[in-house]
């Protein structure tokens, strides 16, 4: 009878462990203003402003602040930056607040630290990265890491000048949705 509830209390325990971390945000922000909220397991994440008011870019960083655990796992790793809301190469500040958004992110320093390196050699094909023969090989070793997921919603977005040349962003509404 003991190891039955050793064997219940064990099957428990793993399934507790299992469930994953939820987190969720309702936000609005205005043209300028940052935003950053715990998630727990000693990351937080970031909407940070622009300097020049009309954008922000999305990140996960520890409580070092040093490094963003979201770019190694969230392509495309060269345009369309789907960790930036806002303009970019090609595109309109109105139209890159026009869509969710569901974004990933590593749950460990380590593993960060290590994907980095694996960066270096997906986006330079051509430099010698020790560890890392191929761009095939680094993103094998990142695809088996660890991690989390960002659902953004967007809802409301207002724009002086009518989203068109040049707006002025008044604010912004997303629903985060954080699980890992």
């Amino acid at each position: 009878m003991k190891l039955f509830f050793y064997f219940l209390f064990s099957v428990f325990f793993v399934f507790a462990s299992a469930q994953a971390m939820e987190k969720n945000f309702d936000i609005v922000l205005k043209g300028g203003e940052s935003w950053k909220q715990d998630i727990g397991n000693n990351l937080s994440i970031i909407m940070d402003s622009f300097e020049t008011k009309d954008g922000w870019s999305v990140e996960i960083i520890d409580k070092m602040g040093d490094i963003g655990y979201m770019h190694p796992v969230t392509p495309p790793y060269r345009f369309g930056n789907p960790l930036q809301i806002g303009s970019g190469y090609g595109e309109k500040v109105s139209s890159s607040y026009n869509f969710d958004r569901d974004l990933l992110f590593l749950t460990k320093r380590e593993d960060m630290l290590f994907a980095s390196k694996a960066m270096e050699k997906i986006l330079w094909e051509y430099r010698n990265i020790p560890n890392f023969p191929s761009q095939e090989y680094a993103l094998n070793v990142i695809s088996k890491m660890k991690t989390g997921k960002i659902k953004m919603q967007a809802f409301e977005r207002t724009f002086s000048n009518d989203g068109g040349e040049s707006p002025e962003i008044k604010n912004i509404h997303y629903k985060i949705k954080v699980v890992y």
